[in-house]
């Protein structure tokens, strides 16, 4: 995970928030790479990150009441690990084989 605030305008001044996942696919032989540039709010929650965050139970795509794009992401093992939920005004999404790294 890479969490940035990338700044403009006089003396950096303007900020947003810019986040970047990079998550292990399924079958191990290539990453999930999530973008978001602009960051409204989010939040990762892990209630047991023992053994990691499990796998991947569902994701969620919907619209906020100020129109921005909601990613809801549940996480589970034997019994619910955590969520996250990001808000923020697009997201970009790629697959990159484990053996580009």
């Amino acid at each position: 995970m890479h969490l940035s605030e990338p700044s403009t305008g006089k003396r950096s001044a303007d900020r947003t928030l810019s986040l970047s996942l990079r998550l292990l696919g399924a079958y191990q032989d290539r990453y999930i790479v999530l973008r978001y540039q602009r960051v409204f709010s989010y939040r990762l929650n892990i209630d047991d990150g023992k053994s990691g965050q499990r796998d991947w139970r569902y994701d969620e795509f919907r619209l906020s009441d100020r129109g921005h794009l909601i990613h809801e992401i549940e996480w589970w093992g034997l019994n619910p690990t955590g969520s996250w939920i990001i808000e923020a005004s697009d997201i970009e999404i790629d697959w990159v084989p484990r053996n580009a790294e």
